[in-house]
């Protein structure tokens, strides 16, 4: 405001100055001023301004007095004539009035720096006097401002020209080159009137003007911190000061003298200082600089700069060898060199190299410390200087020899130090800790040499023969190898022997071999192959020998024809024949046999050979079988013409004749089977399922049957078929003929007609008749076959319920509900169901234009004999709404389907939700008033669209009707809303606007109110709507009453007197009474009438709003202690609110109080429980006119007095005024507090006296005292012991006595404190009883346990003054030997003390003075030690034995005080993290074998359990097998031999192998194979559930996965499934994602090759299953060789059978039913139970209502499943409950409970039959006429 104002005052006044001078009325007055006296000061910028504000300030104040005093004296000397006339001369110039004045207002004043110094000044020419006269006119004055010439000063003379009062454009400019003090004059040129010589003289007037140009001072700022530094740093002082300690926007000359630092710590090169050494002590140096002065500058004061000098921290690299960075643990080897390496180089950012350089007091000490016996060589050496890497370097080689070394051993410890030192004082770098590295030497190297690394030989002639293997030492150094001849070196190595594989060549492993010069190591030839012998030292103190091997190669031996034989049977004549005997016969026999032949080893071949093989030539598989091979063997097997060659072969050995000399081989066919079905199938699928089942098929179309025979060896003859079961057999024709393939084809198909048994046959041409295919079912029955292919013809009627007419208008709009039926005719085939389906309207529209049906498969309901109602036909029935068509079709036993029929309808029986409307401002049934915004009412549709068009319908149309009434009249409109036909509804479908909410939203503003723009009235709204099906909602109604007129006439009295009232904008308080205040507010409303009065009591405004005391009527009253001003709101029936207000009142009668207890002096902080001060204490005085509340007269004053002996102080503290206040000041007045300090030194004493009074404006006063007491001495405290002689400082054996000595003349003894820890932790200590002399008190305490203590006392007085804590040196008392224990983590062993896992040693000290350097592990082991832990007096180490080794330690300990642990007994055990190995031979895994085999397990394993080694033989169906094996040692384990392997069947087999170790290491091994003698083998263990003939739900059925293993590739698979006997079409797919309905999908896998042989895994979907029913599965597969297999066959054990059964089991009741009451003492009951598969389990039992058994049956076990078992129940007073149970074989189940009733007890039968309440209410009914009675006969007896 102050801003504005100025602003305002400064326009009016250059208005008016503007008027005065537009007027002519302003002269011009010239101040001249007198030479030398006036000077112009340089000043700042804003100065000048100022100044030239306040100079025209004051010319605006002189204007008019000068003006008048200049236009009288231009009067007077007017020149005349003498008759009185003017003499007019003009002027030739500037006419002077006398005030001409010229100001240099200073602008711009500056130093000019450079290379010279300049000072630049600008003023500004500002001229004022302007003598506005005529004479003047059009005239200007000359102004000339010029400098005094001096070489010092240039500024050029200017002229300036003024025609009125005014500034200059341009400025004037000086500048000076030297300080000084310089002229600067100003004239004037203008004329004055001669009257005289009557004429007008020139005349000039100067000014003067003094510039002072003085030097400039320099001051320099202190620095703020203090710079830190680091050796060799270099500091440019003079940037320092420059950035630090210069002014801002201030000059300094820039010549910096340093005028004093220390020398030998800073070296300083003109203004910059070399840091060159460190400080000792560590404290900042100071530098003392200013800057000095010259012609323009002042020199500056002197200041320091504190300067912190660091140390370098130079980079500096010990490593050993060529490592990268210090390692603390390392091994060398012995007669190894270990290279030292050292360097130190300057760290970066560091400027100290020169002197780094040529420093001479940094050394290399490093330190050759014996672990064991302490023995150390210690060694100082001098760094050299790296110029390429600017380092200092240094590098030597230590030889690990006997120098530096003194003990040689093996395994033997050492410590390396090394570190960096100086050996000077001042030391300026910052230098690492010495680095440790703890040496380990390890054996030299050294390697053997065989004689021969390889030796070759032949089976038959090396087998079982010893052989010998020379060898030599030689050590290896540097790359040259020496042969070791000393014979001590030689003979303390001890040599062990092993071989790779033990089957070829066999060594003693156990056997140890002594070095000397000739030593040899034996070995054994046991087999053929190749097996590396490694000779390795198992025991060498000087050495670490590297093992040799040398490899041993035997070769197998040719076969030989006395090696076997060949052995058959013809015509029961049994021959033997050699091999060249054997290809006689066999082309005399054109090479076919009808008989099985065997080949077997004779005794000549088993001494090399125990395994025969036969390879078949032409299929390209082999038999490897034990002593002997069989062709044939099955009954009707048959092997095909084949080429074959045999060859023997020892497996344990690996001899084999397969690939040496030439091959025995010969050639030859059997042939022994009949014609086989390989194909099969018809079109089921195509059979109607919904009335099929597993005995009859119904079908709309002709049955085909097709399929093809094989025979391989005569041919097929002819095919036939049955339709009677095979009473009768029919030729059928073959559709196509394979000779090649030895297969015939046929197509069988059946038209209308019943049949019942259909089957077909094959006979080959030797009159073989195969196996019948029957079509049956899971039972084996025969399926009966039914063929009906007539469509049937369809006819619908529809009626509507509650209608007169009931066919008339079925497909309009109505709400009366329909019904569909079917008509039946004769010509029809056999109907099976009749179905319906209805579709929205919407879809039928999309699928007529598209010309299709809208009808889809899955949304078809079968339609009953009753047929179809649609919609609710009464209240109690839920309403329909459609809007579409009902289609219709029928379908035939065969399932041939009708066409579809159709009928339209546009039913509707609910109405669409009412759409609510919007009321904007909504009151409800409130007053609409001023201050409420008035209502609007909108009627929305926006939920029309979503009820009226749902899911693809739409509703009847519908009318929405609004009426409105009031005191004007009725007002009625409507609208409509929906489509009024299809069409309409299909034009919506292509364009959605045309019904869009935004539609219907324009059409619905026809309704809508706004009261905005109404007038003031009751008006009453209704609104409902109707549809098209003549559906009516109900009717919505609202009120809206509106009145906006509030109330305009309110008044106050109080006492009898109007009391102003208004909306004043202060409150001012103008009324204080002793006495209550009575009043009464009077309101009159034009309206409705005031329907309350709220009066409010505030002190401040707004409070009114919140916590205002507030009461509602026309009458108050004021009490006593009572400020405020009363806040009236007055508030009429429609809610309009007024509000005024008073002045401020105050009613009071209290005294002023204080804040604490009533007390005007708070009770001074800081006394302690003894109510002594021992600081300066702070009198708090706080006072409140009735402190529990603000309804205060105020303060009117405040007095303090305070006396302690004769020093007393007294003053005012307050005083304030009585009456007129506002609400400001009396709220300010309304409390006082205060703070005095007394002087504890000064008041010191017992009885301190303070005194405050206070007095309000009422008069009432209250006086209040404290009394206090004051000390502030502190005790003194002194400790002594009778022990001073420790033992390593610290340590005492003995007991120590304290004495505790206090001075105080206040003593408190319970103000003593004392702390004593001991080990860390407080230690309570007993005290003696303490003793006195005056102001001396003592008291002792003894330390006699052991432990590490401390002691601190402390004292307090009884005014808490404390004592300096007093505290001892720490000591310690220990006589307790340490204790050492172990513990281990890791897992348990596993056998005696052998483990699987590396362990760790935790090794526990306990002691609490530790040293860990005293501790010793004493070992040859390798480990791995941590660093110690520490828990207070518990130490633990961590030591990690990690290698597979066995471990022998113990350990050793003596404490700080040379207490010796007791010795531990010594640890032993082995870690062995290694699982045993397993091998397999004599057989191949996932191989197919149809000759011999020999399986040997071979288990390696150093520490061997065999009890925990297992070997399982089972077959595919997991039966287990208990086969015989041989047992023998091999190298480093052993090998099991399974000697009857090839005595088993054929099956596929699975070989596990699991072995556990002493440590308990596990390994497993599992081989799986198959044996093929006779064709494929199969492995059924993944679907055993489903082999067992069992019974299974559709849910719990897995994929099953069978496994065929064979020799040969399988050339032919065929897989069949029948549900129920009828076959299922399957089909070979890839995954799982290509299952197709209606069929079987499987998967076929092929694993393997020629060698191993092959194996099939065929995958069948569970999702295949999931139909109920018999399920049988046959599988047939036909190798390359010719064998076919079954799945049927039993010694395949392959069939798959099982049922999926999903209906839980049934039961029937006769006899009883659930909720029965029947009067009889006992009911026999029937129960039947029956499943569709098999019962498993079936149980009754009966309970009471208590839930006590009464009985129970179990079903199963009394009768027979077919039968009903008969149960008999007596009767029970009260409830029973029969619950059954039952389960079938594949998991279904059923439970029930059925709860009757079976006594002859009438009340029990009434209770169980009637309902709660009623039995309630007949005994309610007879109680109270039992009671009227009662009553009556009581009233007749009291009557008389």
């Amino acid at each position: 405001m102050k801003r504005e104002r100025k602003g305002i005052i400064q326009q009016i006044m250059c208005m008016l100055t503007a008027t005065a001078l537009l007027a002519g009325s302003i002269p011009v007055e010239v101040n001249s001023a007198q030479p030398g006296v006036r000077e112009t000061e340089l000043v700042s910028d804003r100065e000048i301004q100022e100044g030239a504000e306040e100079e025209e300030v004051r010319s605006e104040e002189n204007t008019e007095v000068e003006a008048v005093t200049e236009s009288r004296e231009s009067t007077e000397d007017e020149p005349t004539t003498e008759s009185g006339e003017d003499i007019v001369h003009k002027a030739p110039g500037y006419v002077y009035g006398g005030g001409e004045k010229i100001s240099l207002v200073p602008v711009m004043q500056r130093y000019i720096t450079g290379q010279e110094i300049y000072y630049e000044q600008k003023y500004q020419v500002r001229f004022s006097g302007f003598y506005a006269d005529d004479d003047n006119e059009g005239q200007e004055l000359e102004v000339v401002v010029s400098v005094a010439e001096n070489s010092d000063i240039s500024g050029s003379m200017q002229t300036y020209y003024f025609a009125q009062d005014g500034t200059a454009s341009e400025q004037f400019s000086v500048c000076s080159s030297r300080p000084g003090q310089y002229q600067i004059t100003v004239s004037m040129r203008g004329y004055n009137w001669n009257t005289e010589d009557l004429e007008w003289d020139e005349q000039e007037k100067q000014q003067q003007f003094t510039l002072n140009v003085e030097k400039i001072e320099q001051k320099l700022m202190s620095p703020q911190d203090t710079i830190e530094l680091t050796y060799g740093d270099t500091f440019d002082i003079a940037a320092y000061v420059e950035e630090h300690m210069q002014k801002e926007n201030e000059n300094y000359s820039g010549r910096l003298e340093v005028v004093e630092n220390d020398a030998d710590k800073i070296q300083i090169v003109g203004t910059k200082a070399r840091i060159v050494s460190v400080p000792e002590n560590g404290e900042a140096l100071k530098l003392k600089v200013r800057y000095l002065g010259d012609k323009w500058f002042e020199p500056s004061q002197q200041v320091d700069i504190p300067v912190m000098i660091h140390q370098g921290k130079p980079r500096v690299t010990l490593r050993l060898q060529q490592d990268s960075e210090w390692q603390t643990d390392r091994k060398v080897q012995i007669h190894d060199e270990l290279g030292l390496y050292a360097s130190i180089s300057m760290e970066e950012g560091a400027d100290y190299e020169d002197l780094l350089q040529n420093e001479t007091r940094l050394k290399l000490q490093y330190r050759i410390i014996h672990e064991d016996t302490g023995a150390a060589k210690e060694y100082i050496q001098s760094f050299g200087w790296n110029m390429q890497n600017k380092e200092k370097t240094y590098q030597t080689v230590l030889p690990v020899g006997w120098r530096y070394f003194p003990k040689l051993h093996k395994n033997e410890k050492y410590r390396i130090e090394m570190a960096v030192i100086y050996t000077g004082t001042e030391n300026p770098y910052e230098l690492p800790p010495k680095q440790i590295c703890r040496i380990t030497l390890q054996a030299a190297n050294a390697y053997i040499e065989p004689q021969q690394e390889e030796i070759k030989t032949e089976y038959r002639e090396s087998m079982g023969q010893t052989g010998q293997i020379p060898f030599s030492l030689k050590h290896k150094k540097l790359g040259i190898s020496s042969e070791i001849t000393s014979e001590q070196e030689l003979e303390q190595i001890v040599y062990g022997v092993s071989t790779s594989a033990s089957d070829a060549v066999t060594v003693d492993h156990k056997m140890q071999y002594t070095g000397n010069k000739t030593t040899q190591i034996p070995y054994t030839i046991t087999g053929v192959g190749e097996s590396d012998i490694r000779i390795r030292a198992v025991e060498s103190w000087t050495y670490d020998v590297a093992e040799a091997l040398v490899r041993v190669k035997v070769a197998n031996s040719e076969i030989r024809q006395e090696d076997y034989r060949f052995y058959y049977t013809e015509d029961d004549k049994k021959l033997t024949m050699s091999y060249s005997e054997w290809r006689e016969y066999l082309k005399e026999h054109q090479f076919w046999l009808k008989a099985p032949v065997m080949i077997a080893i004779t005794d000549a071949g088993a001494e090399y050979y125990d395994m025969l093989g036969c390879y078949d030539r032409t299929h390209n598989t082999e038999v490897v079988q034990k002593d002997s091979i069989s062709y044939a063997q099955g009954r009707n097997t048959s092997v095909p013409m084949a080429e074959y060659s045999i060859w023997m072969e020892h497996k344990s050995r690996n001899a084999s004749t397969r690939e040496i000399g030439e091959p025995h081989t010969f050639t030859m066919g059997i042939d022994q089977k009949v014609p086989t079905l390989i194909r099969i199938s018809d079109n089921r699928k195509q059979r109607y399922e919904h009335t099929s089942d597993s005995a009859n098929w119904y079908m709309g179309e002709n049955y085909v049957l097709e399929g093809t025979y094989e025979d391989e060896t005569s041919g097929i003859a002819q095919l036939e078929y049955s339709t009677d079961a095979g009473r009768s057999w029919n030729l059928m024709q073959m559709t196509d003929v394979d000779a090649t393939r030895h297969i015939s084809s046929f197509k069988l198909t059946i038209g209308n007609g019943m049949y019942q048994g259909i089957a077909i046959r094959a006979i080959d041409t030797a009159g073989n008749i195969s196996r019948e295919y029957q079509i049956t079912n899971a039972k084996g029955e025969f399926i009966n076959l039914i063929v009906d292919t007539r469509v049937p013809q369809l006819e619908i009627k529809a009626t509507k319920k509650g209608s007169q007419d009931s066919q008339q208008g079925v497909e309009e709009w109505t709400n009366h509900a329909l019904c569909y039926q079917y008509v039946e005719k004769k010509e029809n085939p056999d109907i099976y169901r009749t179905f319906y389906q209805y579709v929205p309207v919407q879809q039928v529209v999309a699928a007529t234009k598209q010309g299709r049906l809208p009808i889809t498969d899955e949304g078809w309901k079968e339609l009953d004999k009753s047929g179809l109602k649609v919609g609710a036909a009464n209240a109690e029935e839920e309403p329909v709404d459609r809007n579409g068509v009902y289609y219709f079709r029928t379908i035939s036993m065969c399932g041939r389907e009708s066409d579809v029929v159709s009928k339209t309808i546009q039913l509707q029986q609910t109405l669409p939700e009412l759409m609510k409307y919007t009321v904007t401002n909504d009151r409800g049934t409130q007053w609409y008033h001023a201050n409420t915004a008035l209502p609007q009412v909108e009627f929305a549709c926006d939920e029309y669209l979503p009820q009226c068009v749902t899911t693809g319908e739409y509703q009847a149309p519908v009318t929405i009707y609004r009426r409105l009434t009031s005191g004007q009249g009725i007002e009625e409109r409507s609208v409509l809303a929906g489509f009024e036909n299809v069409k309409a509804f299909e034009a919506y479908l292509e364009d959605e606007s045309l019904h869009s909410n935004a539609v219907y939203q324009r059409k619905m503003q026809e309704l809508a109110l706004d009261f905005i723009n109404m007038p003031d009235d009751k008006y009453e709204l209704a609104y409902w709507i109707e549809d098209a099906a003549g559906n009516r909602s109900e009717v919505m109604e609202q009120s809206f009453w509106i009145d906006t007129t509030p109330t305009d006439s309110i008044q106050v009295w109080i006492d009898g007197r109007e009391y102003p009232c208004g909306e004043q904008n202060t409150i001012v308080y103008d009324t204080f009474s002793q006495t209550s205040l009575h009043g009464r507010i009077e309101a009159q409303d034009a309206l409705s009438g005031v329907k309350s009065i709220r009066i409010l009591r505030a002190k401040k405004f707004g409070e009114w709003k919140h916590t205002a005391v507030s009461q509602d009527g026309t009458d108050f009253t004021i009490e006593p202690a009572t400020r405020c001003f009363l806040y009236i709101e007055v508030e009429d029936e429609a809610g309009n609110q007024t509000a005024v207000w008073t002045n401020g009142m105050v009613v009071e009668q209290d005294a002023p109080e204080g804040q604490n207890d009533r007390e005007l002096i708070l009770k001074p902080r800081g006394a302690n429980e003894n109510d002594f001060y021992r600081e300066d204490v702070t009198v708090e005085i706080g006072i409140r006119d009735l402190p529990a509340q603000d309804n205060y007269a105020a303060l009117e004053s405040v007095s303090y007095r305070i006396a302690s002996g004769n020093v007393q102080a007294e003053k005012e503290l307050f005083h304030g005024s009585k009456n007129g206040v506002s609400e400001e000041e009396l709220e300010a007045s309304a409390s006082f507090e205060a703070r005095e300090l007394i002087d504890a030194m000064q008041y010191e004493g017992n009885e301190v006296n303070v005194e405050v009074t206070a007095r309000d404006r009422a008069g009432n006063e209250k006086i209040s005292t404290q009394i206090l007491k004051i000390d502030v001495t502190a005790p003194v405290i002194d400790i002594s012991f009778d022990q001073t002689q420790p033992r390593r400082e610290r340590f005492y054996q003995t007991a120590r006595t304290a004495t505790i000595h206090i001075t105080e003349r206040n003593f408190d003894a319970s103000g003593v404190d004392w702390e004593v820890t001991r080990n860390g932790e407080p230690c309570v200590m007993d005290i003696s009883e303490w003793t006195h002399e005056d102001n001396e008190h003592y008291a002792t305490m003894t330390f006699t346990e052991d432990g590490d203590y401390t002691l601190q006392v402390n004292c307090k007085d009884l005014a808490d003054n404390e004592a300096q804590p007093v505290e001892v040196e720490p000591f310690t008392i220990d006589q307790t030997l340490p204790l050492i224990e172990i513990d281990y983590e890791g897992e348990p062993a596993y056998q005696e003390n052998y483990f699987k896992s590396a362990r760790t040693a935790v090794i526990t000290v306990t002691e609490h003075n530790f040293d860990p350097s005293d501790f010793v592990l004493d070992t040859i082991n390798p480990y791995n030690a941590e660093e110690w832990v520490h828990e207070g007096d518990i130490h633990r180490l961590r030591v990690d034995f990690r290698q597979d080794d066995h471990y022998i330690w113990t350990c050793h300990y003596t404490d700080m005080a040379g207490n010796m642990a007791e010795q531990l007994a010594q640890e032993e055990f082995y870690i062995d993290t290694k699982a045993p190995e397993i091998m397999i031979t004599g057989v191949l895994d996932q191989s197919a074998n149809a000759g011999e085999i020999l399986p040997v397990i071979t288990v390696i394993e150093e520490h061997y359990n065999t009890a925990e080694t297992q070997i399982l033989v089972t077959n595919g169906a997991g039966e287990a097998y208990d086969v015989q094996k041989s047992i023998h040692t091999v190298e480093g384990g052993y090998a099991y031999t399974l000697t009857d392997m090839n005595e088993q069947p054929d099956n596929i087999y699975y070989l596990t192998v699991e072995s556990v170790d002493m440590a308990g290491n596990e390994a497993s091994l599992t081989y799986r194979f198959s044996l093929n003698r006779n064709g494929s083998a199969y492995d059924m263990s993944l679907v055993e559930q489903a082999t067992l003939n069992t019974y299974y739900r559709s849910a719990a059925m897995t994929d099953l996965e069978i496994i065929e293993m064979n020799v040969d590739r399988i050339e032919k698979f065929s897989l069949y499934v029948s549900r129920n006997g009828i076959l299922i079409p399957t089909e070979l797919v890839e995954n799982r994602g290509q299952l197709r309905a209606g069929e079987i999908c499987y998967q076929v896998k092929e694993l393997g090759n020629e060698q191993t042989g092959y194996t099939y895994i065929y995958t069948l979907y569970r999702e295949n299953f999931s139909t109920e029913g018999a399920y049988n599965i046959v599988f047939y597969s036909k190798d390359t060789a010719g064998n076919e297999v079954s799945s049927t066959l039993e010694d395949k054990e392959a069939g798959i059978s099982f049922f999926i059964d999903d209906t839980a089991p049934q039961a029937v009741f006769d006899g009883i039913e659930s909720g029965g009451i029947y009067d009889v003492s006992r009911r026999q009951v029937n129960v039947l139970f029956t499943d569709n598969t098999r019962l498993e389990e079936a149980k009754l039992h009966l309970t009471n209502d208590k839930g006590e058994e009464i009985n129970s049956w179990d079903y199963m076990e009394q009768t027979l499943q077919t039968q009903p078992l008969t149960v008999e129940i007596k009767e029970y007073a009260g409830g029973q409950v029969l619950s059954y149970s039952a389960v079938d074989a594949a998991g279904n189940e059923l439970r029930v409970d059925m709860d009757f009733v079976i006594t002859t007890n009438p009340w029990i039968r009434l209770t169980r039959s009637l309902p709660i309440a009623k039995i309630l209410t007949v005994l309610a009914a007879g109680g109270f006429g039992l009671g009227g009675v009662i009553w009556y006969r009581f009233r007749r007896r009291r009557r008389y």
